[in-house]
């Protein structure tokens, strides 16, 4: 799909560089980005009915202090399409972003998203950094895999750790794995990786991952 309208999705870059614009094609029926979705839309409907998705992002309350939202950061991702570099040029949907943000007031806010915040447009950096700086709590993100932690110590009282996440499954040559992050209250606890070990077929301690225990 992406080679196919390479063009439309280039154009996007120039004639829809503000938040206001690219949330109002966003609003449009029939957008490019329902179309480039529609697949994955159409699995979600008909086998996780129960997930209250939207294809550019959603919350779950998942327990009453917690909140995690999904934020679907590869709108207009190329995926490596013609050799086009998607780094500083991906846009989110904010709308949605800002409703979890009123509408969960008061808890541990836990956002998702599988870019990293050098991937995003300066529109949606700017607005995302100014979220992460006083509403969002935690950031996962993935993509370039690199298992580490920034913003405030993840051990402080500061409300924005950023976690980098490893690659579950892939068949490149990078390592996979996954993390478990313990939070208490408004703090990380602990936070634990996991890699897989093909000798073993199961998965071990990250030392890869930590180069710790």
């Amino acid at each position: 799909y992406v080679e196919s309208n390479f063009d439309q999705l280039q154009n996007i870059l120039s004639d829809y560089n503000t938040e206001p614009l690219f949330n109002q094609l966003c609003e449009k029926d029939n957008n490019i980005f329902s179309n480039k979705f529609k697949a994955f839309n159409a699995f979600v409907q008909n086998h996780l009915p129960h997930i209250p998705y939207n294809q550019y992002g959603y919350y779950v309350n998942i327990t009453p202090e917690q909140s995690v939202f999904f934020l679907n950061s590869a709108l207009n991702a190329f995926g490596g399409a013609n050799g086009f570099v998607d780094e500083g040029k991906l846009s989110i949907e904010t709308s949605k972003l800002n409703e979890w943000i009123q509408e969960t007031e008061g808890r541990n806010r836990i956002l998702v998203m599988h870019h990293p915040l050098e991937h995003l447009t300066p529109f949606a950096s700017k607005e995302l950094k100014s979220l992460l700086t006083n509403k969002i709590d935690f950031l996962f993100d993935g993509h370039i895999h690199t298992h580490s932690s920034s913003g405030a110590s993840p051990f402080s009282s500061h409300q924005y750790v950023r976690l980098g996440t490893p690659q579950l499954f892939s068949d490149k040559a990078d390592t996979n794995g996954y993390c478990i992050v313990k939070i208490d209250g408004f703090k990380v606890h602990t936070v634990a990786y996991r890699q897989w070990k093909p000798r073993h077929m199961k998965f071990l301690n990250g030392v890869d991952f930590t180069g710790t225990n």
